[in-house]
């Protein structure tokens, strides 16, 4: 799941709380896209949408094959 998109550094708090998290970091044209994950499957990720939108923001579902 994205969490965030950011062309500079984001926010101490953020860079924090996404420790959390098993997660990973994009670099795409310039920009670091801050990804949660992966999941086996969309329901494992469907199950950590309510926690993640407390603690960091609403996810957005990104399918990576």
């Amino acid at each position: 799941m994205q969490v965030g998109v950011f062309s500079k550094a984001p926010n101490p708090h953020f860079l924090e709380t996404i420790k959390q998290y098993p997660h990973q970091v994009q670099e795409i044209n310039g920009q670091k896209r801050y990804l949660i994950g992966p999941y086996a499957n969309r329901e494992q990720a469907d199950a950590q949408i309510a926690p993640i939108t407390e603690h960091i923001g609403k996810p957005v579902h990104v399918e990576i094959k």
